[in-house]
């Protein structure tokens, strides 16, 4: 594009991002429910904390009021992004905690554990491979954090040394100190605010964005805490709202959109795709940008065309031509032959869960005459994206994030993001679990249903929390959960699953 990516800087409102390191026994746990607290009350809500240290955050319960979930191995960040993301979503929380980060980077199933695992299966102990799998395992993490729209307060475990320090006697004595965060090296590039605290219970800002809390010493006590923590949050307001971000059922609009475009008009998407818009899985993505993007799409293809592309056909038999005008060798072009066929078997897929949908939705609610409920549920940042290289989102695309601790992850999923052993309310995923006793008697199998149209349980369990949320029906936290629905939110739903299954058939044709 020829125009000017550049726009004036503002100030806009931030949301916490906090790291505490130290040895065991400086306070790190303690420091972190005192700073939550603090920010929760000024916000007026509740704050939850991971707990990995064997519930040593609730020790603490005398003294704080929140939320907690007692996380056991394994230590897999993709799954703790996946239960950051899904409870931000709820926006019951103003902040959270994870205590401590530690764990997901070295404890059993954490990043360490990923990257020796794929080293192992990929060459025999090449580290270098596992890091590719590795490495992603933490960014999801990462950016999930980032993307937060509540505070984040993270513990770490600091590397145990023992130094010789001079006492108050004058004598050099041996001293158990707190080195290194035991993490990754440049972690602390992530956070807003670092703080490193000693056997002493004081703390010192190791780094800070805020130039007031620069350097700044804390001595030990809660009320020295809730004072940094005051001024912390002071700063944190200090400019223009947070831009609005884009709604989830616009998003997914636009990605099938974007994934309904000819091959050659996709490549052609990628060169004019505006620099400094983020991709449409970014979670901060905002309204302002997805116009952008949206002016980009409609200048390639108006939305609902096709965009089959029957231009550049060269002059020699058996080729066509590429989105530069190039022409296709033959052998190349014998898998464009082969996509009429392709289009054809996934739109008789699609019909078929239409028509499955449509008679399970007569059967269990009596109404096949009911509208179709448009919006929502079709996608999120878990959906195809036609840009390389975009951000990740916490579930990897096709296995569709588990929403919550508690709900089974898709079957497709891989073992990786399963649910973390011995999580407190943990489902076992079982189809008893899954089956809803609906108003009139019947015993509704969701997840069965979902998979009987190609829905994953996540990608249902999303439509269904869209669905209640308009209809202004408490929110299920899983499918386990939806009981005594009605005939109006049973029918509508099975419409809505068949309208995803149509989305997602129609993004395999395009591909």
């Amino acid at each position: 594009m020829t125009s000017n990516p550049f726009a004036p800087a503002t100030r806009e409102q931030l949301k916490g991002r906090v790291a505490l390191d130290g040895p065991t026994g400086s306070g790190k746990t303690w420091t972190a429910l005192a700073m939550a607290a603090a920010m929760a009350e000024a916000e007026g809500k509740k704050f939850a904390v991971v707990d990995t240290e064997r519930r040593s955050a609730s020790l603490y319960s005398d003294r704080f009021t929140f939320d907690t979930l007692p996380w056991l191995p394994p230590y897999d960040p993709r799954k703790l992004a996946e239960v950051l993301f899904n409870a931000d979503q709820s926006e019951e929380y103003a902040v959270f905690v994870t205590d401590s980060l530690t764990h997901f980077w070295k404890g059993k199933g954490g990043v360490m554990d990923i990257v020796d695992g794929a080293a192992r299966r990929n060459g025999g102990g090449n580290q270098f491979s596992g890091w590719k799998e590795g490495t992603p395992a933490l960014q999801t993490l990462i950016d999930t954090m980032l993307g937060l729209n509540s505070h984040f307060i993270g513990t770490m475990r600091s590397k145990m040394e023992h130094l010789l320090v001079e006492n108050e006697r004058g004598r050099m004595v041996p001293q158990k100190v707190g080195m290194a965060p035991e993490m990754r090296g440049d972690i602390e590039y992530e956070f807003t605010l670092c703080i490193s605290v000693d056997l002493g219970h004081t703390g010192v800002v190791t780094k800070s964005r805020c130039e007031e809390l620069a350097d700044l010493v804390i001595p030990a006590g809660i009320t020295n805490i809730q004072e940094v923590t005051d001024r912390f949050l002071t700063w944190l307001r200090e400019g223009a709202p947070a831009p609005e971000l884009i709604a989830e059922a616009e998003r997914a609009r636009l990605v099938n959109w974007a994934n309904g475009l000819a091959p050659a008009l996709r490549g052609e998407l990628r060169n004019l795709w505006p620099i400094g818009v983020p991709q449409l899985r970014d979670p901060a993505l905002t309204a302002v940008q997805a116009g952008r993007i949206e002016a980009v799409l409609t200048s390639l293809a108006p939305e609902g065309e096709s965009g089959a592309d029957d231009e550049g056909q060269g002059d020699d038999e058996g080729a066509t031509a590429d989105e530069n005008g190039d022409p296709i060798p033959a052998k190349a072009n014998g898998a464009a032959k082969k996509a009429p066929a392709k289009k054809a078997a996934a739109e008789k897929k699609a019909t078929s869960a239409k028509k499955s949908a449509q008679a399970r939705a007569a059967e269990h609610a009596g109404r096949p005459d009911l509208a179709v409920v448009e919006g929502g549920g079709e996608g999120g940042p878990d959906e195809a994206d036609p840009e390389p290289g975009v951000q990740e989102p916490p579930a990897e695309p096709g296995t569709e994030e588990v929403p919550t601790a508690d709900e089974a992850p898709a079957e497709d999923a891989p073992a990786a993001a399963d649910a973390p052993e011995g999580t407190e309310g943990a489902d076992d995923g079982s189809d008893a679990a899954d089956g809803e006793s609906a108003a009139d008697g019947d015993v509704i199998d969701w997840k069965a249903e979902a998979k009987s149209i190609g829905v994953t349980p996540g990608m249902a369990l999303r439509a269904a929390r869209d669905l209640a949320a308009e209809l202004g029906l408490p929110l299920p936290p899983s499918l386990a959960s939806m009981t005594d629905t009605t005939e109006e939110f049973r029918s509508a739903l099975f419409t809505r699953l068949t309208n995803i299954a149509e989305a997602e058939a129609a993004r395999q044709v395009a591909e």
